[in-house]
């Protein structure tokens, strides 16, 4: 039931089977610590969609950085030091916990970090500032800083107590970068940043480590998304699923053992605002090409080879066969899900969204 991030429109449906109900009906502790950003009042609240021990925030983003006082369990809880410091102290204490008790556990460790408001010590981002990039890109950078020690504190953690050959960790983010006017943030040479259906605004990193299970160092190239997350954690822990459950295992990819027509499915996005608006852009992505599409502006469509150009810069929509090909799974999809497209949608003579997008570097 989740649309978006505001007004009432990130609430999830309480009825919804989570993760969390899924691994603690299996015997699993839960944690849960930083953002949950699914709803502000019960029904919807970590403790009661499967978490046993939240210590975080209900909403979108934190606006006190600096020894806050977040929630622990539904009460408030006082805490000392930087933010994405004191989630990181939690998250390893629920796990020695777990260790000690023999228990087997999943914790979910979702940063605020790096989000606005831009609070961090400078010691984090004044090289940034030295190197003449803007203040508040350098401060986004130092965030990051902070987080990646953080991370390294968490794997040193792992090893310190013997559990890395025991524990799966993952760590992945949710879309690209934001920048405004001429201030941009590195982003990989790709097109375009967060809020838009370009590979600059959705394509994110998601790394998988497992010492011993899995091979290092291996990079795989089939497109995945956050619906094959569940599945994966099932099958390499053995629970059954959902049978309606979204999403594929990526366990034969993650192993190195996948066959070539491994994904033939299509991923479909949108991107609309208000929340309550029509859509106003449009993409549907395969694992080798896209289509983008704006209501009310065929003239607009653009068509990606994103295996040759990852970088989104050459618009293919005049190979008429590929473009009837993508925009009849394009239609295929959009009558699944109840999607029509009104007489007369969007005004017509403008010129397309020029796309904002860094220099390559």
């Amino acid at each position: 039931g989740v649309r978006s991030v505001t007004n009432g429109f990130e609430t999830m449906a309480p009825d919804e089977t989570t993760v969390a109900e899924i691994f603690s009906e299996n015997g699993y502790r839960m944690g849960l610590f930083g953002k949950w950003h699914l709803g502000e009042n019960f029904p919807s609240l970590p403790n009661a969609q499967g978490f046993g021990e939240f210590v975080g925030f209900r909403t979108g983003h934190f606006d006190d950085y600096f020894d806050p006082t977040l929630e622990r369990n539904g009460r408030p809880y006082p805490t000392k030091g930087y933010i994405t410091d004191v989630l990181a102290d939690e998250a390893m204490r629920f796990m020695d916990q777990s260790r000690r008790t023999r228990r087997p556990f999943f914790c979910y460790l979702p940063f605020t970090a790096p989000h606005t408001p831009l609070g961090v010590e400078e010691r984090f981002f004044r090289k940034f500032l030295e190197k003449g990039i803007p203040e508040s890109t350098a401060r986004a950078y130092g965030m990051v800083e902070n987080l990646d020690a953080n991370v390294g504190r968490l794997l040193a953690f792992l090893e310190k107590k013997n559990l890395s050959r025991n524990t799966l960790v993952l760590f992945l983010s949710d879309n690209g970068p934001i920048w405004r006017g001429t201030e941009s943030r590195f982003n990989a040479g790709l097109r375009d940043k967060k809020f838009t259906v370009f590979e600059g605004g959705i394509r994110t990193q998601c790394f998988w480590r497992w010492p011993g299970r899995l091979p290092e160092g291996e990079t795989v190239k089939t497109v995945a998304a956050h619906v094959d997350v569940l599945p994966t954690l099932l099958d390499f822990c053995g629970l059954k699923p959902k049978s309606d459950a979204d999403g594929r295992s990526l366990r034969p990819l993650l192993e190195g053992r996948s066959p070539a027509d491994w994904r033939t499915e299509y991923f479909y996005e949108y991107f609309k605002e208000p929340p309550y608006a029509p859509p106003t852009v449009l993409a549907l992505r395969t694992t080798t090409h896209k289509l983008v599409v704006y209501p009310g502006h065929e003239e607009w469509t653009q068509v990606f080879d994103l295996k040759s150009d990852p970088y989104e810069t050459r618009n293919l929509a005049g190979d008429a066969e590929l473009r009837a090909k993508l925009q009849a799974a394009f239609d295929r999809q959009a009558q699944a899900v109840g999607f029509t497209w009104p007489a007369g949608w969007g005004p017509k003579g403008e010129s397309p969204p020029a796309p904002a997008s860094p220099k390559k570097k």
